[in-house]
């Protein structure tokens, strides 16, 4: 029988700036209710460090914060004695500063488990024999937790078990009313920081199909410069004459975010690289038929005919294809939006998240028992 009040310690990557999907998915863990009601919980918090204009000073700051967080890392294992360590470990970018924990709690022989955000680690591994090395020595042994079973063949060939999956999950805010328009025009919402991977070029070429064929439609990109600025944005659209049909409106947050998605009738994100994205998520919760692309775990979020459209990654002319469809069918937007709804609030939401979350610890200490 499992002790309700095991301690667990969990290492979760926070920042106090930047609000990413994968921060907000770590703030739901170190604050999630049923882990707090049903288990000891203490959490050592690894911040994002600032980056400095200096490479040099950048290094130093790194190194400061990877010995300050290793003594506190010992010295909570020592004081707190936990039976489990959760951790947010770093598939690729932060893998090797991210050793320094993992040998720490090699060293103490605590059963770890990693929940991975990203991808990333075959492709790291195959470059690089050394790396593909360090990845079966950190996950020998250790639980894993990917975000959907598509993700987990991404560690197929550095980790020998089975992998827990547990799904991203937000919170549901309501959206059941439309935002009435007086032109009636269908919208289409495009929502990310202008990343070009994010499939940005691609909206805007599927935008300029579809103007070239004259269908009646409104476009809005919602986004914060990041490798596409929005003067440079704004340039592009000049440059190819979509100012009537394409609008752009930067950054928006929370109810003004929320505003966006009640006033749009389609939601396309061509992306061309992601894990798991919670804007996806978001899109559904305010029943909106979603076409995205056929990476990392969308292909199980969106079911292509269902709840959305699968395309290829950087096919802007199937893109294109399949907004018109959406464009000339309202009947198809409602049947295809009201399915992603009813699949959001059975399997995203927060809600959802905590609680599969619970039982996977629970099923972690089990076996660990069993062991």
């Amino acid at each position: 029988m499992i002790n309700r009040k095991e301690r667990i310690l969990l290492i979760v990557k926070l920042s106090k700036q930047i609000t990413t999907g994968f921060y907000s998915m770590n703030q739901q863990v170190i604050s999630n209710r049923f882990l707090k009601n049903n288990f000891d919980l203490k959490t050592l918090p690894l911040f994002a460090v600032e980056r400095k204009k200096s490479k040099l000073l950048n290094y130093f700051s790194i190194l400061f914060c990877a010995i300050f967080n290793s003594t506190k890392l010992l010295f909570i294992i020592i004081s707190f004695k936990p039976r489990l360590v959760y951790f947010t470990i770093s598939p690729v970018n932060a893998f090797i500063r991210d050793l320094i924990y993992v040998s720490i709690l090699k060293l103490f022989k605590i059963t770890i488990i990693y929940h991975l955000h990203g991808k990333g680690i075959d492709a790291t591994a195959k470059k690089s024999r050394l790396k593909y090395l360090l990845y079966r020595w950190a996950y020998k042994e250790a639980y894993v937790i990917c975000l959907s079973d598509l993700l987990s063949d991404d560690i197929t060939e550095i980790y020998d078990g089975n992998p827990l999956i547990v799904n991203n999950g937000i919170k549901t805010i309501k959206g059941d009313s439309k935002i009435a328009k007086k032109d009636g025009i269908v919208q289409i919402l495009y929502l990310s920081n202008l990343i070009e991977t994010k499939g940005v070029c691609d909206f805007i070429d599927a935008i300029k199909i579809l103007k070239s064929k004259h269908i009646d439609f409104e476009a809005v990109m919602v986004g914060a410069s990041a490798d596409i600025t929005l003067k440079e944005l704004d340039k592009i659209i000049e440059t190819h004459q979509l100012k009537s049909v394409l609008k752009i409106i930067g950054p928006k947050y929370n109810e003004d975010k929320y505003r966006e998605f009640l006033l749009a009738d389609i939601f396309a994100y061509p992306t061309r690289q992601d894990a798991f994205p919670l804007v996806i998520l978001e899109a559904m919760n305010f029943g909106l038929p979603i076409i995205s692309t056929k990476e990392g775990a969308i292909p199980e979020i969106i079911e292509n005919g269902i709840t959305g459209f699968i395309i290829e990654k950087g096919d802007s002319k199937d893109l294109a294809a399949k907004l018109e469809i959406l464009i000339e069918n309202e009947s198809l937007r409602k049947l295809l939006g009201d399915a992603a709804k009813e699949k959001f609030l059975q399997k995203y939401t927060d809600e959802c998240f905590q609680k599969n979350m619970k039982l996977t610890f629970m099923q972690i200490l089990k076996e660990s028992d069993v062991k």
